[in-house]
């Protein structure tokens, strides 16, 4: 049993960088916020003392003796995440391997070219996708994940060349973001009720009937709009139950 919990990874992500900085596009399994949650994160964002350092989140998290919640990844923001996974262009295409407590992240940092939206001219953009694990995982059990993360770096810059596909899906990504962000903006000020309508209403618009129509996060959206991200949530499930 315990060698059963060692081997399932505890979340995948894609992390991008590029000239216009770092940034965690997809990851799985994610939470949707309650409104507490989103409360706190308003209240925050008015506050003009309020400092985000990725040096004290990390401190909050070493401080923390475990990050790992009911079998779910824990203490870390999706902004922090980013900045971690996002290394400098020299640590690119070899082996990526950071520990924090009783998690271990293992990826394969992959360096291409890709088409910007401006011409048709590359521009290089480094990805990565990383797997979380437990940190008492075997070397085996993290080579592995080393390995596949590296083949799913070699996928993804083979199918950029052939047909822009990396291009294609980070935009869809970006844009449900960007979606995500402005909904966020607009209900800054609105109260509860209003909120649960106005989310309630874009709920309606983007999710299938018969699906969940709860409170939508970026990643739920770009889980309906994306392959890419499709196809990490099945390497995720595939990993977890074979």
């Amino acid at each position: 049993m315990h060698y059963t919990m060692e081997v399932n990874p505890l979340n995948i992500f894609f992390v991008k960088s590029d000239s216009k900085g770092d940034r965690l596009l997809f990851r799985y399994p994610y939470k949707t916020e309650n409104k507490d949650e989103n409360k706190q994160k308003r209240s925050g964002r008015h506050n003009p003392y309020a400092i985000n350092s990725t040096e004290d989140l990390l401190q909050n998290t070493q401080s923390q003796t475990s990050n790992i919640c009911k079998g779910q990844l824990s203490g870390f923001t999706d902004e922090m995440l980013s900045t971690l996974f996002a290394v400098k262009a020299e640590l690119c295409n070899r082996k990526f391997e950071l520990k924090v407590n009783d998690v271990r992240f293992v990826g394969h940092p992959t360096l291409l070219p890709y088409r910007t939206n401006k011409d048709d001219n590359a521009a290089m953009i480094l990805i990565n996708i990383v797997f979380a694990l437990q940190a008492s995982a075997s070397h085996s059990i993290v080579k592995c994940y080393y390995d596949l993360s590296k083949r799913l770096g070699k996928a993804l810059r083979h199918e950029e060349k052939r047909c822009s596909y990396l291009t294609e899906e980070m935009k869809i990504m970006l844009a449900a973001h960007d979606e995500v962000s402005s909904l966020d903006s607009e209900l800054n000020g609105e109260n509860d009720e209003e909120e649960d309508n106005l989310r309630h209403s874009v709920s309606s618009t983007t999710t299938p009937t018969g699906l969940d129509t709860g409170p939508k996060s970026a990643f739920h959206l770009i889980l309906q709009r994306s392959s890419l991200a499709r196809s990490m949530k099945k390497v995720f499930e595939e990993l977890s139950s074979t």
